[in-house]
């Protein structure tokens, strides 16, 4: 299964050209589709196409030898801790149910840094 291989060797295959980010970040969004009903671990989730053309984005990147930063085409997903803009952040706490920050936290940004 294509989600129970580590990081590091699915950098190395995305790196290779034997795995898309659009494959991996597809895997990922229909196993978030299946099980968060059940689990409710992603709190708030980007649309499917936006997450996917941001893919596609990084899948031509890593093909055009553009690809940066050892996270390159790793899907990410951000703990409902740290402030998201525009997306729903509540910290996990019911009084923030509707709480969309207007700028990322420190460590968001470092995230999107160590993906571009």
């Amino acid at each position: 299964d294509l989600l129970c291989e580590d990081g590091v060797t699915l950098r190395r295959r995305l790196a290779a050209g034997e795995l898309s980010s659009v494959q991996l970040v597809g895997a990922c969004l229909d196993r978030i589709e299946a099980l968060n009903p059940t689990y409710n671990a992603v709190v708030s989730l980007r649309a499917r196409d936006d997450i996917l053309a941001e893919a596609r984005r990084a899948d031509e990147a890593q093909a055009a030898g553009r690809a940066t930063g050892v996270l390159h085409g790793l899907p990410i997903a951000i703990k409902d801790l740290a402030a998201t803009a525009g997306l729903r952040t509540t910290w996990g706490s019911p009084l923030y149910a509707g709480h969309v920050p207007a700028a990322d936290d420190l460590l968001v940004r470092g995230a999107a840094l160590a993906c571009a």
